[in-house]
């Protein structure tokens, strides 16, 4: 098995923005960028990854090694689900059997996470892990070729999610895991990851 991870993430200009009322540009962009980082480090130090993909509109959010590469968004703004089915048919395209897609704003993010998503597919076709709320989802695995499109970029990611794998018969397996559930989207998550130093 050949594991890619895939890291979406908009340019740091661009990312954050319902954090744009409180915080000013560059504090936005700060920590649109330190969340990203901390995402790639787990990524890239998780044995079970082959190689990390960061799919972006934006070529300066890193800088691409044999260990990462960056797939361009192929049209201006498209659409989040888009974004990740074409990181997906990419990964598969280029030898990947499995793929884990996790969110770029997951300041608790550990390498141990992302093997944990690994493990989950031994058994399933899908690995869904959801946020606090059970709404959204902080990170997904599936084997390629992926068996549903992907349904993230909706407030309500995670239903869509089980609606669509329900429809397509896809075997699911549910991780539950504090830390990928822990997402950064308003001044109150930043306050309290603050609040605990675990984030500048």
């Amino acid at each position: 098995m050949t594991t890619w991870a895939i890291v979406p993430v908009k340019s740091f200009e661009r990312g954050k923005s319902r954090l744009a009322p409180q915080l000013a540009p560059d504090a936005r962009h700060a920590v649109a960028a330190e969340l990203f980082r901390r995402v790639l480090q787990a990524c890239t130090a998780c044995v079970a990854i082959d190689h990390v993909l960061v799919a972006s509109d934006s070529g300066r959010v890193i800088t691409p090694s044999a260990r990462v590469s960056l797939l361009l968004d192929a049209a201006p703004r498209p659409a989040f689900a888009a974004v990740l089915d074409a990181a997906l048919a990419h990964a598969h395209a280029h030898g990947a059997t499995r793929a884990i897609i996790a969110m770029a704003d997951l300041p608790l993010l550990e390498p141990r996470d992302v093997a944990e998503l690994c493990g989950a597919l031994e058994g399933a076709q899908l690995a869904v892990a959801p946020d606090r709320a059970r709404r959204g989802v902080g990170a997904i695995g599936c084997r390629l070729p992926a068996p549903i499109a992907m349904q993230l970029g909706h407030s309500d990611s995670f239903a869509r999610t089980m609606r669509a794998a329900r429809a397509r018969e896809a075997r699911v397996a549910l991780v539950n895991n504090p830390r990928i559930a822990r997402d950064v989207d308003t001044t109150a998550d930043l306050a309290g990851l603050a609040r605990k130093s675990e984030i500048a």
